[in-house]
């Protein structure tokens, strides 16, 4: 069975939310089980705009402080890095709170700008991608994502937040080329595929639902989510936050090739049961 891990987070309180990361990867093994001493890590937030962390728009700088310093202990080198779907990297980041964070904690912050075609012939519907250089060059990806509604995939997570990876105008091009959710899902289990990031760390401490992902509201749902399939990760903050899960496109797609992944009971479900983790009236995109 896919583990995930739920852990309860109240507030962005640096203790609290390093002591909540800490117990839910203690529950996986720990960081030592993802990365190893002297490998290169780079850290995938969603950085989607610039915009101040309590707008919940984009992943909370703690939370991707806790991922970074989890990193370093293990022994690894960590890149923090994002394409922003507006702005330059390095603009955004420092608005979001990011680039405070990779000063104080020597991480390095890289822009996800430069690409180069890497060839992925297991794929459905996209057989390359156009992957930023640091992806490509990591030892390790992370996807330290933000749980948000979103207009067409419903709901944006672990894997979502993946679309990242791709470079600049790679991303309008693709929006071009797989304009059906179904479809977009498919190419999103690709990318995923593709990708392969060894873990994946949602943070639902305060999401975002309506008209997500960038002009919805913030929710306070107070959990961090890992696991090290970002799939069954996003199946578990879906169920918890009462979203069917044949409803998110790319669930839909993964189902299609494999049927657990629209079954939360084939989760093996750490620290909160998804029945404890729970929040009733979450608001979906019109």
């Amino acid at each position: 069975m896919r583990q995930v891990s739920i852990r309860r987070c109240q507030s962005y309180d640096r203790s609290e939310v390093e002591r909540a990361v800490a117990r839910a990867l203690e529950d996986l093994g720990g960081f030592r089980a993802f990365v190893q001493p002297g490998e290169t890590v780079l850290v995938k937030p969603n950085l989607l705009v610039a915009s101040a962390p309590d707008k919940a728009v984009t992943t909370h700088p703690e939370v991707v402080r806790a991922v970074i310093l989890g990193c370093q202990e293990a022994g690894a080198q960590v890149w923090v890095g994002d394409s922003p779907g507006v702005g330059s990297p390095a603009r955004v980041a420092e608005r979001c709170g990011i680039m405070d964070v990779c000063r104080e904690t020597g991480a390095s912050f890289t822009a996800l700008t430069d690409a180069r075609s890497v060839p992925f012939p297991d794929g459905r519907v996209a057989k390359s991608f156009m992957l930023a250089e640091p992806v490509v060059q990591a030892d390790k990806v992370i996807s330290v994502a933000k749980l948000k509604t979103h207009g067409l995939m419903v709901y944006t997570g672990a894997v979502k937040n993946l679309y990242g990876t791709l470079a600049g105008i790679e991303k309008a091009r693709l929006h071009v080329s797989y304009q059906s959710p179904l479809v977009f899902g498919r190419m999103l289990v690709d990318l995923y595929l593709a990708v392969k990031p060894v873990l994946s760390v949602v943070d639902a401490i305060v999401g975002m639902e309506g008209s997500g992902p960038r002009t919805g509201s913030p929710r306070e749902v107070g959990l961090v989510l890992a696991g090290a399939d970002g799939l069954a990760v996003d199946l578990a903050a879906a169920t918890v936050i009462g979203v069917a899960p044949e409803r998110i496109p790319y669930l839909a797609a993964a189902a299609e090739m494999d049927p657990d992944a629209l079954r939360p009971e084939r989760l093996e479900v750490l620290g909160l049961s998804l029945k404890e983790a729970a929040v009733s009236g979450f608001r979906l995109p019109a």
